[in-house]
């Protein structure tokens, strides 16, 4: 266990440095790009790639080294804990079967994610691929999906201005929140309710709300009455992650039956 605690520390550490520091900062008016805790504090607009492939690394550097601590935890893990859910979680993502299910659903993420959104307040029904991956796969498989959804979503159709990786960290607690409600639970309509209330209120609302404001420099609580419109979103989304459940676990359901036969 103490083998993947450095690397876990470190994960965290990189990821928190990128989020809140290399990844942060806006263009003024002359076109120069200000970023916070970084070896370059101003970056012109003919430099700014440097900024981007800071971005990357230092957030690649982050996610893998997180895989690397969560693996060595788990193999020294003693065997009372293979009844774990978190546990069970990580290792669901090496099933064959659910491995195929999480990458149709990542695919399933990155096209919805690329539709157009208004400005603000980020409308998308992404987020119900990613409830998928979190009912068949679990809060562990969830958050790094999570993460591998945004990332994808960014190099596919790059938005405007560097990788944030403040949305792929929301996008990777998104994943683990749902996880912690859904998997190996008894599918019901309120536990779907109130995983996706705190999604909506904590992560979208709370957290995307200060990425914004880190973005485009303006006012936290500004933006906060705009983009809590999108709370009245709250029962399409429960209805919709409600369905697409029921249908995932019908046929998995329907793949044991035949599998039986």
């Amino acid at each position: 266990m103490k083998k993947g605690l450095w690397p876990l520390t470190f994960g965290v550490l990189f990821l928190l440095y990128q989020i809140f520091g290399v990844s942060g900062g806006y263009f003024d008016d002359l076109g120069v790009y200000y970023v916070l805790f970084s070896p370059f504090s101003e970056i012109t607009t003919d430099a700014v790639w440097i900024h981007y492939i800071l971005t990357y690394i230092t957030g690649v550097l982050g996610i893998l080294l997180l895989i690397w601590g969560f693996q060595a935890f788990i193999k020294d893990s003693p065997e009372s804990l293979n009844t774990n859910r978190m546990v069970k979680s990580y290792r669901a993502i090496k099933d064959t079967r659910t491995l195929a299910q999480c990458a149709v659903l990542v695919a399933l993420y990155v096209v919805l994610d690329m539709m157009p959104k208004f400005p603000y307040l980020e409308i998308t029904f992404a987020f119900v691929a990613l409830a998928g991956i979190a009912y068949i796969a679990g809060p562990i498989s969830g958050f790094f999906c999570g993460g591998v959804c945004e990332i994808l979503g960014y190099l596919l159709a790059p938005k405007t201005g560097p990788l944030h990786l403040g949305f792929t960290f929301t996008a990777m607690l998104t994943g683990f929140v749902m996880g912690c409600f859904l998997y190996e639970r008894d599918l019901n309509v309120w536990r779907v309710i109130i995983s996706r209330s705190i999604v909506a209120v904590f992560l979208n609302l709370g957290l995307n709300t200060y990425w914004l404001s880190d973005i485009y420099g303006e006012g936290y609580l500004v933006l906060i009455p705009s983009r809590a419109v999108k709370l009245l979103q709250l029962p399409i989304d429960v209805f919709l992650i409600f369905l697409i459940l029921k249908l995932i676990a019908k046929i998995n359901k329907d793949k044991k039956i035949n599998k039986k036969h």
